[in-house]
């Protein structure tokens, strides 16, 4: 889940009051959910046969009651190992406690209940959606694609992926209310607090160790690769490969040291020699490290559009129950009654409103804050270096081979360019041509001239430099002979003497 770059991301988020979010459609990474039932914080909470039901009954109904629409999206747990065909990679699909992969029993019983959990949403008119691998991923692309407003979710791998908005949202122990105040971590606020982009972060994760590369780099924390990215970071078109090259080459010694490098630079060197940083497993330039990092750039999702994403539905509270008292033996609409006539609940939520905001806002000003000199000094390296190629044009990364589409795509546009060519060759052949009916007697034999550069008049026994076109009308003003088909800068035209 990139816990590592919590450390350093974290500080950043930002919090803001629920009702910002009303009249918008938000993703919700499923499996989050289901995780947190799993752990058991908030199965302890609950009094239901199974608690996967009615937290996800609360929380859907919590978030619709403030004019929030949730969209479920859950992980495909039956592919739960993605085989490389290329170098034979496994890439763990567990993004919840990188355990590696789903035990055999315990996937069996997360397929039963998403299963029973669609059921549910199904009967709530709740729109929900499966994964082609990683539910964090497909959230990203509903964002990408301008159908959800953000994702709510635990995982910072969903800004790797290219999410924009990651919302943290805190529940009540039973699921049924929300806390106003809720954490968003915007990429558009990390690119002007940091100045740096989605590559950057991804080289970052890398170092510091995420699911696709759990180990990382040894001896490298949040502090020690935001200033590796201060100093081999150059600008936003630089992919993670090349930054992290840039990186082992300096440090292995195939870059000469200078004397206008920089201390840090100097000290990071050293570090790897003394084998303080191991680099001695990062191979940036293998086909291996590239489907890697490529498991982020185009990650394995299904391309919804506008008009493939399920239908919303309208509630049917009668069959909610019905479900709900059927499987788990829980009356929802009892439990709602019992809880609004116990006593002091209005006051009670309201503090602790009032207090979880408060909480809210002081830990995300303590942890801007709490940032080290070191720190402060690599995101001002970081500030300094944007400023100084702020003005170079952008330019588009090519982070994976070309596809069968692209590759086919590309040939309709060869063929296309062809057959421009030739029709403007064809347009020019007939523009020099003379016409047919033309008298006999202006018809010269045509010789080879061998000469490339330009074609030669030859009058008066000299001769003459001439233009493709242009000489050709004024030779049939003159009555000189003249071919009748003329292959530009390549003809010798032969023209007797008048006398």
């Amino acid at each position: 889940m990139g816990r590592g770059l919590w450390d350093v991301l974290g500080k950043y988020r930002e919090p803001v009051d629920i009702s910002a979010l009303k009249n918008k459609r938000i993703a919700v990474n499923g499996h989050c959910w289901l995780w947190e039932i799993m752990r058991g914080n908030v199965a302890n909470c609950s009094s239901t046969l199974k608690p996967h039901l009615s937290t996800f009954y609360n929380r859907c109904q919590a978030l619709m009651d403030y004019g929030i629409e949730p969209v479920i999206v859950f992980d495909n747990v039956e592919n739960s190992i993605r085989h490389d065909p290329q170098n034979n990679t496994v890439l763990k699909k567990d993004r919840k406690n990188r355990s590696g992969i789903w035990a055999k029993e315990l996937r069996l019983e997360i397929i039963n209940q998403i299963r029973e959990i669609k059921i549910l949403l199904n009967a709530m008119g709740v729109r929900f959606m499966a994964s082609k691998l990683e539910g964090e991923a497909q959230c990203a692309q509903l964002e990408q694609r301008g159908l959800v407003h953000g994702c709510i979710t635990r995982s910072i791998d969903y800004i790797l992926f290219g999410g924009t908005n990651l919302y943290q949202v805190e529940f009540s122990s039973s699921g049924r209310s929300i806390h106003n105040s809720i954490l968003v971590l915007s990429m558009n606020r990390i690119s002007d607090q940091l100045c740096i982009n989605r590559s950057a972060l991804i080289a970052m994760a890398f170092m510091i160790g995420c699911d696709y590369y759990t180990g990382g780099i040894p001896g490298v924390g949040a502090v020690l690769a935001t200033e590796i990215l201060s100093e081999f970071y150059v600008m936003k078109q630089d992919h993670p490969q090349v930054i992290l090259d840039r990186f082992i080459s300096y440090v292995t010694g195939a870059v000469p040291v200078r004397e206008i490098d920089s201390d840090l630079k100097r000290k990071l060197k050293e570090k790897c020699q003394r084998n303080l940083i191991d680099i001695r497993c990062l191979h940036p330039n293998t086909d291996a490290f590239s489907n890697l990092i490529n498991a982020y750039f185009t990650p394995s999702v299904i391309e919804y559009s506008r008009a493939q994403l399920p239908k919303k539905g309208s509630i049917d509270h009668s069959k909610v129950q019905e479900f709900l008292l059927r499987e788990c033996n829980w009356d929802p609409m009892y439990a709602e009654l019992v809880e609004n006539n116990s006593p002091n609940k209005q006051t009670k939520d309201r503090n602790i409103a009032i207090l979880r905001h408060e909480l809210s806002t002081a830990i995300c000003q303590a942890s801007q804050r709490s940032c080290s000199k070191r720190e402060i000094l690599a995101v001002e390296r970081l500030h300094s270096m944007a400023a100084e190629y702020r003005f170079v044009p952008n330019v588009e990364i090519i982070s994976v081979p070309a596809t069968s589409d692209d590759m086919i795509k590309n040939e309709q546009k060869v063929e296309n360019n062809s057959n421009n060519a030739n029709n403007r060759r064809s347009t020019k052949r007939k523009t020099n041509m003379v016409s047919a009916d033309e008298p006999s007697s202006k018809v010269s034999a045509r010789k080879p001239s061998g000469i490339t550069s330009s074609p030669l008049d030859m009058k008066d026994g000299q001769r003459q430099a001439t233009t493709d076109v242009e000489d050709n009308s004024k030779g049939l003003e003159n009555g000189l002979l003249n071919t009748d088909e003329v292959s530009c800068a390549q003809t010798l035209h032969v023209i007797p003497s008048k006398a």
